[in-house]
């Protein structure tokens, strides 16, 4: 292989040749991703401290507002 010909699967390998990507940086996103899930699921959530404290946080987690009757 020459020099014209390397000069050419160069310019054509430059086309789909993409740089490692950083592996702190993907670690950061899934870290970010994590914790903004967390952060909505708190927000999103719609329970009080008195449902937690009746009910146990599980029950309160998986109320879906249906009145509770105890027999």
């Amino acid at each position: 292989m020459d020099l014209h010909d390397q000069e050419l699967l160069d310019k054509q390998l430059r086309v789909i040749y993409q740089p490692p990507r950083q592996p702190a940086l993907v670690a950061m996103a899934i870290v970010a991703v994590f914790l903004v899930g967390m952060i909505a699921g708190v927000v999103l959530a719609d329970t009080t401290d008195s449902q937690i404290a009746a009910n146990g946080p599980a029950i309160a987690f998986l109320d879906t507002g249906a009145p509770i009757t105890r027999n």
